[in-house]
């Protein structure tokens, strides 16, 4: 090994190990979700709130390093596969028979169920069928600021790097609803999601300062299946299970979980 290999060698370890001490460094994430929670059955009578919480698991992307490159499934040290807090907050409000609007604290949320076909909740009995559709929108930031690192191929080593991202997204969904009985209620349909994320990457040393920005596309296209069952009459209890295929770029993944909520129509 020559000695300009050697010096190159050591500086690489030692960055290494000064990269090890300071943390792995965090790439541009987005979030995604598999939760719906979308009943077909809304109060027959406007102004009738409804208040329910519960967990379901926010999922990552590793966004792609540019406009044409993949992003990345995969879990490591530093980039976790789900969000640490899976806990949510669902409320909602009927402002005519049949319409409600629904606020989701953990999606940061707001929607929409129009319920055209089946009595409503509150009227529908045993064998009763329900039809709605949804739709939502939402948006939610990341960013990373002042990340610190050794970069060898920069004449002033230690570089500064920062993102920032902003994910924005519509879904829309038809759920159908079947009351087994008084009690138990089955629901569930087809849903799409579109994502729109724009990503800042920001790169600055003691001699120079680069800014990229960067647009993604993800979409969403998935199913859910619930079940709710009142368990008394200002509370029920819902099981939910969601499975999905998310792509961007050219990569893409297959997802299901298994969601729980509970709360009471007022």
């Amino acid at each position: 090994m020559t000695n300009k290999s050697t010096i190159k060698f050591t500086v690489f370890t030692l960055s290494s190990l000064l990269l090890t001490g300071c943390g792995t460094i965090q790439k541009p994430t987005s979030s995604y979700s598999l939760q719906r929670f979308a009943s077909p059955e809304v109060a027959a009578e406007k102004w009738r709130p409804s208040a329910h919480v519960g967990s379901a698991k926010m999922h990552k992307v590793v966004l792609p390093e540019s406009a044409n490159s993949k992003p990345s499934f995969d879990c490591n040290a530093s980039i976790l596969c789900v969000e640490e807090d899976p806990y949510f907050f669902l409320g909602s409000l009927s402002v005519l028979p049949g319409l409600e609007f629904s606020f989701n604290s953990q999606l940061n949320r707001i929607s929409a169920t129009w319920q055209f076909y089946g009595d409503y909740h509150g009227n529908a009995k045993a064998g009763n069928i329900s039809q709605a559709l949804v739709m939502g929108v939402s948006g939610h930031s990341d960013s990373d600021k002042d990340i610190s690192y050794f970069d060898i191929e920069v004449p002033n080593n230690f570089t500064k790097q920062s993102w920032d991202q902003t994910t924005k997204t519509l879904d829309i969904g038809w759920v159908g609803g079947y009351r087994i009985d008084d009690k138990w209620l089955v629901y569930g349909g087809p849903f799409v999601t579109y994502h729109k994320i724009d990503n800042t990457v920001e790169i600055k040393t003691d001699i120079s300062k680069i800014q990229n920005q960067y647009n993604f596309k993800g979409r969403q296209v998935g199913a859910n299946i619930a079940l709710q069952y009142a368990a008394f009459s200002w509370l029920d209890v819902n099981l939910e299970f969601v499975s999905a295929r998310y792509r961007m770029n050219d990569g893409s993944i297959n997802d299901s979980q298994v969601n729980f909520m509970l709360g009471s129509r007022f």
